[in-house]
């Protein structure tokens, strides 16, 4: 009916085709304001999309805000001066001597040489299994050697050649160390620490794996208790497990160079190295398990790590199959 008031008569066909276009568009812009998970990213807004990232911001996952905004404009030179700079001979012979901050520091246990074993990959990849029932038996230290070697230990190196710069006190000679795990632009910005409950000739304890030097550093003593309450895995019992394998992620390591995008190629990092541990582990004989259901301060705090430039990332958790 018309504003006034005389009664207008039309063939249902008529009125969808004619009226119901006009009337769904009026009715939909009063009810309905669409929301945009790109609107901060947009150059130009007009204040309807404003609106529009107001209302969504609202809800919006903090990750779903880094991927939106992992994609700088193409004539953005930020990366490429970050990556300019690690070009330059004191960083590269920086990288190349990082060794030195280990083994100025304080005294350590060194680990069993690694087990050189012929377990083919494919069988490894075909029987890997997330693990979550443990006998409670101790983990051999030359098994635990050795998984912390093929998961992200030294595999060799890379010499650095026509660097116009003469020490004495470096020596002459200057090699970056490989890992068995890549990194984006050889950083390693992924440190390795365990919380040992039952290891062979180990104390129970916080250490902290050292790939440089195939060495562990004790942090602290640690009881079960404590170890329990850094996670809550519903079908594993923690206190029949050998140890946890925690990967803490050292912000600044290689988000100078990288920036923002560094947080990625950490992620990617960390799944390259876990997917070395399972492998080794199955390799072994042991179970391993990947743990996302854990308390990231109660773990952060008991490392003594604080939880604004290095954060935990992941947690895995290895043992004794039943």
């Amino acid at each position: 009916m018309a504003s006034t008031n005389k009664k207008i008569t039309m063939k249902i066909e008529e009125f969808v085709e004619e009226e119901l276009p006009l009337l769904t568009g009026m009715v939909t812009f009063n009810t309905y304001l669409p929301i945009s998970p790109y609107v901060e990213s947009t150059g130009v807004k007009t204040p309807e999309m404003s609106l529009r990232g107001v209302l969504f911001s609202q809800s919006r996952m903090q990750s779903e805000n880094y991927l939106l905004n992992s994609r700088p404009p193409e004539e953005s030179i930020s990366q490429d001066m970050g990556v300019s700079t690690y070009l330059e001979p004191n960083v590269i012979l920086s990288l190349a001597h990082r060794d030195l901050k280990e083994l100025s520091s304080e005294k350590a246990l060194a680990l069993p040489s690694p087990k050189r074993f012929r377990a083919p990959l494919s069988g490894a990849i075909l029987a890997r299994r997330s693990i979550r029932e443990y006998s409670g038996e101790s983990i051999k230290l030359a098994d635990l050697s050795t998984i912390l070697y093929y998961g992200d230990g030294v595999s060799g190196e890379l010499p650095i050649r026509n660097i116009p710069i003469k020490s004495n006190t470096l020596g002459k000679h200057h090699a970056i160390k490989l890992r068995t795990a890549p990194s984006g632009g050889g950083l390693y910005p992924i440190d390795i620490y365990l919380l040992v409950i039952r290891v062979e000739k180990l104390e129970s304890g916080v250490y902290l794996y050292s790939p440089l030097n195939h060495n562990l550093k004790k942090i602290k003593s640690i009881t079960e208790k404590e170890l329990c309450r850094t996670a809550y895995p519903k079908d594993i019992d923690l206190t029949k497990i050998g140890a946890m394998i925690v990967f803490v992620y050292n912000f600044y390591a290689n988000a100078r160079k990288y920036g923002d995008p560094a947080l990625g190629y950490a992620f990617i990092e960390v799944g390259e190295i876990s997917q070395n541990i399972h492998l080794t582990s199955t390799a072994l004989g042991y179970g391993s398990c990947d743990i996302g259901a854990y308390y990231k301060h109660r773990l952060e705090k008991l490392l003594n790590i604080d939880g604004l430039h290095s954060h935990v990332v992941h947690l895995i958790v290895i043992g004794t199959r039943t």
